[in-house]
């Protein structure tokens, strides 16, 4: 005050008497408009899961599971773990038209439920 200079930083309060008001009220933001930006920003922040960031969009899709990068046993230990029975199938297919390692296909009719007819 009396001509000497004032320093306001981001986050303070100011008197809404304060003469810095009149002449330059336009530079500063109203306390309820902060707080709510603030609030939202928190909520913002607690949505994200953590080690993941935000999208706007929908996440993408999951990577499908590739056989030929696993041995046979790792490939055999996945189907016996997969309960959805389309997954099994695509998986099997998969190491068919790739590998077609006979370790695995050899048990397709195991892990898909079919009986083979003699």
């Amino acid at each position: 005050m009396n001509g000497s200079p004032r320093v306001y930083s981001g986050g303070q309060l100011v008197d809404e008497k304060d003469p810095v008001l009149r002449t330059h009220g336009h530079l500063f933001e109203d306390a309820d408009t902060h707080v709510a930006a603030r609030t939202a920003r928190a909520a913002e922040m607690a949505t994200a899961v953590p080690g993941e960031a935000r999208t706007l969009g929908a996440p993408p899709p999951p990577l499908r599971y590739d056989p030929g990068a696993d041995n046979v046993k790792d490939v055999l230990a996945r189907l016996a773990g997969v309960a959805d029975l389309d997954e099994r199938r695509r998986i099997l297919d998969a190491e068919a038209e790739g590998q077609a390692r006979a370790g695995i296909l050899k048990h397709r009719g195991d892990l898909l439920g079919e009986v083979d007819p003699e």
